[in-house]
């Protein structure tokens, strides 16, 4: 998910541990944020539906806000590394 920051502009304000205080604006990943609130209300006791990584961004102006967006379409730019950790705890959530 890629979110920006509403509530500043200078990225060297932002400080991780006022990550819940701030606003954020969704810029691509919606879906996915939508798809894990459901199943969280479907099964409450399912920690992985409770966190939802992002991208954070802070002073983006409009035009890089719409090309980020636009990119955040093309899986292949926001693709993880996926841990031998992230597969067993994806492996014991669906078993």
């Amino acid at each position: 998910m890629a979110v920006l920051c509403k509530d500043m502009s200078d990225p060297a304000d932002f400080k991780p541990l006022y990550k819940n205080v701030y606003k954020y604006k969704v810029l691509g990943g919606l879906h996915s944020l939508i798809c894990k609130t459901q199943l969280s209300m479907e099964q409450p006791d399912n920690p992985f539906f409770k966190v939802a990584l992002a991208n954070v961004y802070v002073g983006l102006d409009d035009e890089q806000a719409l090309r980020l967006a636009r990119r955040h379409n093309d899986n292949s730019h926001f693709v993880h590394h996926v841990t031998h950790r992230d597969l067993v705890s994806s492996y014991l959530v669906i078993l």
